[in-house]
This record gives C-alpha cells, sequence and structure tokens, in this order.
C-alpha cells in the first residue's frame, strides 16, 4: 500500500474513483487533447493540479516558453469553461 495515500483512503476510500488520467501536451495546440476529452473536462472538473514544466536548462527558450508559458495560459483558457471548478 502506498503510504502517500493512507490518509486518503481512510477518509475518502472510493477516491480513485474521482480521478482520470488524460494524456495531453503541452507544445501542442489545444494541450494536444482531444475534443471529447476536453469536452469532459470542460463538463466534469472541479480541481486542477498544473505540475507540468520544463525544468531543462539547456531546453531551447521557444520550447521552454511555450511549454511553461503558453501551456499555462491554455490551461487557464480551458479552465475558465469549467462548469464545475471550485
Amino acid at each position: 500500500m502506498n503510504n502517500v495515500f493512507d490518509r486518503l483512503r481512510i477518509k475518502k476510500p472510493d477516491f480513485m474513483t474521482k480521478i482520470k488520467i488524460i494524456d495531453g501536451d503541452l507544445e501542442q495546440s489545444l494541450l494536444g487533447l482531444s475534443s471529447d476529452d476536453r469536452d469532459w473536462l470542460i463538463e466534469n472538473v472541479n480541481f486542477i493540479f498544473h505540475c507540468a514544466a520544463t525544468v531543462r536548462f539547456n531546453e531551447t527558450l521557444h520550447t521552454a516558453t511555450k511549454i511553461n508559458i503558453q501551456g499555462t495560459n491554455d490551461i487557464l483558457d480551458l479552465a475558465s469553461m469549467m462548469k464545475n471548478l471550485k
């Protein structure tokens, strides 16, 4: 058992049913999301944990900017459409 989630398992035993992993790409337009995934996110998400970034010191400025700045901006745009965001 993973100790990180022990407390959560006690308080919310079904917490894993509330988590959905969706592939995306911060370098792609519209975060690289399929239209079905994007629609699902807009309708169902109430929390966002944005932890994606590049921390490579040898990354090109163009790539780092696209991932760290434009990617974050795209997530904020998507978040503004989410109906259940808390």
